[in-house]
C-alpha cells in the first residue's frame, strides 16, 4: 500500500494486529501520521486478517478490491489535507483531524478549552485562568453549543450589554472579548473557519477599553511603610520586606521575585526575564536591577541561607518541582502579602495597598524624580516605550489636582 514522506511528515498504513477483533483473526487497518517525533492514527473502518492484508495489493477477490479502493481513497484524502496544511504552514494533528472530519461549525467550548490545555502545558496558568473564565461567561450567556458562526456584531453588542447589567466592569468585558478575539484569529489562521466570520474591528464590533486609575505612592508614604514598627519576626514585617524588595527591584512582580535564584545575581546586580512576557514577546528583554543596601538587608533577613546559585533567593519554592504546586504557592504568597499590606495601609491611611502598587510606585517615583523615560521603560521590561508612556499616564492624579489649583490662584 502507498506511503508518503516529505519534510518530516510521514503517512503510512498499519495493521493493529495487537488488537484483534473478538472471536476473529481480523484487526483494524489504520493510517499512521507522524510528524516531529509525534504520531497519531486515523481509522479507515477496514478490518482484515493477516493473510488478507498481505495479499490486498494483488488480490482479485472482489471484497478485497473494494477494501483496497476504500483504503486508497482514505489515504488520498489524508495526504491531500496534510500536504495542504504543510504548504500553508498550519500543520498540526488537531487541524488535520478537523479537516478529515469535515467539521465546518467549530465549537467555541472545544476551541477555548483546547487553548486552556496548551497554556497550562507551558505553565502559563494565569492566562489559562482568564480563558477558563472567558469560556464560563460565554457559556452562561450563549449556551454550551455556541459556535463561531453565532458570534456576530449584534451578538457581541448584546453580550456586552448583558455583562454590564450583571455588574461586570468594562475591564472584565475587555479581557474576555480580547481572549475570544485571539481564539477567532488563531482558528482563522489555522484555516478552520472562514475569515468572513470575523466580527471584530472598525465598522464591526470594537472591544471597549477601560483605563483604570492606578495607585502610586509618594516617597514619604513609602518611607512610612519602611519605618513602620513591627516585631521583626512577625508575618507583617516579613510581607512588608517582600513588598519593599519588589519596589526596589525595578517594581518586579512577585512571580518573578519568588523565582529568582542566587545565580541571577552578578556584580551587585540581579537580572531576569519577566515571566509575563517571555511567552508572548519575540524579543526576550532582560531586566537588570542594581541591588541596593536595603535589598541586601532584606535578602539577609528573609532569604535562603544556602547561597548556591541554583537555590532560590527566597525560600518559598524550595523542593517544589510540580509546576501547578509552584503556581499555587506563588498565588498564596501574593494573597497573604496583599492581606498584610492592606492591613498596614489601613493603619497608615493608604487605600488599596497591594503588590501591584510596588511596581506602580517604582515607575512613578522615578518619573517624578526626572528619570529618563527610556530608562524607566527598560527597567520595567517593556518592549515599547509607548507602553511605558501609557502606563505612567494614569498615575498622576495628585499632579493633575495640583496643576488644576494653579488655575484659580488669583492672588
Amino acid at each position: 500500500m502507498e506511503k508518503y514522506t516529505k519534510e518530516g511528515l510521514n503517512i503510512y498504513f498499519i495493521r493493529e494486529d495487537r488488537y484483534k477483533l473478538a472471536n476473529t483473526e481480523k484487526a483494524s487497518i489504520k493510517i499512521c501520521i507522524s510528524y516531529k517525533r509525534k504520531r497519531t492514527y486515523y481509522s479507515t473502518g477496514v478490518q482484515l486478517t493477516g493473510e488478507e492484508w498481505k495479499s490486498i495489493n494483488t488480490s482479485k477477490n472482489k471484497k478485497l478490491i473494494e477494501h483496497r479502493n476504500s483504503l486508497e481513497n482514505t489515504f488520498g484524502k489524508v495526504k491531500h489535507f496534510a500536504r495542504k496544511l504543510m504548504e500553508d504552514g498550519k500543520f498540526s494533528f488537531d487541524n488535520l483531524k478537523v479537516r478529515m472530519d469535515g467539521i465546518t461549525c467549530i465549537s467555541i467550548k472545544d476551541t477555548i478549552l483546547n487553548k486552556v490545555k496548551k497554556l497550562e502545558s507551558i505553565e502559563a496558568f494565569g492566562t489559562a485562568d482568564t480563558y477558563k473564565c472567558t469560556y464560563l461567561s460565554l457559556n452562561r450567556y450563549g449556551g454550551d453549543a455556541l459556535r463561531f458562526e453565532n458570534i456576530t456584531v449584534s451578538w457581541l453588542n448584546s453580550y456586552e450589554k448583558h455583562m454590564l447589567t450583571q455588574g461586570r466592569s468594562y475591564t472584565t468585558i475587555g479581557i474576555y472579548l480580547r481572549n475570544l478575539r485571539t481564539v477567532f484569529n488563531e482558528t482563522i489562521d489555522a484555516g478552520l473557519i472562514d475569515a468572513a466570520l470575523y466580527p471584530f474591528g472598525k465598522r464591526k464590533y470594537e472591544i471597549p477599553m477601560s483605563v483604570r486609575r492606578k495607585l502610586a505612592l509618594s516617597l514619604a508614604q513609602i518611607k512610612q511603610i519602611k519605618e513602620y514598627k513591627y516585631d521583626e519576626n512577625s508575618s507583617g514585617a516579613y510581607y512588608r520586606d517582600l513588598w519593599l524588595f519588589s519596589y526596589l527591584c525595578n517594581g518586579a512582580n512577585f512571580k518573578d521575585i519568588l523565582q529568582l535564584k542566587y545565580g541571577n545575581i552578578q556584580d551587585n546586580e540581579v537580572s531576569f526575564l519577566r515571566k509575563k512576557t517571555t511567552r508572548t514577546s519575540r524579543e526576550k528583554k532582560e531586566v537588570i536591577a542594581f541591588i541596593t543596601p536595603e535589598m541586601w538587608d532584606i535578602i539577609k533577613r528573609r532569604g535562603n541561607t544556602d547561597t548556591d546559585k541554583e537555590n532560590y533567593i527566597f525560600p518559598y519554592l524550595n523542593c517544589i518541582n510540580d509546576p501547578v504546586k509552584r503556581r499555587n504557592m506563588i498565588k498564596d504568597v501574593i494573597k497573604r502579602t496583599n492581606k498584610s499590606m492592606k492591613q498596614l495601609g489601613a493603619v497608615l491611611g493608604i487605600a488599596n495597598l497591594t503588590t501591584y502598587v510596588a511596581r506602580h510606585s517604582y515607575a512613578t517615583v522615578l518619573k517624578r524624580s526626572g528619570a529618563n523615560i527610556a530608562f524607566i521603560s527598560e527597567s520595567l521590561g517593556h518592549s515599547d516605550i509607548r507602553t511605558t508612556e501609557n502606563y505612567l499616564a494614569s498615575f498622576e492624579s495628585d499632579e493633575r489636582q495640583k496643576n488644576a489649583q494653579l488655575l484659580t490662584q488669583w492672588d
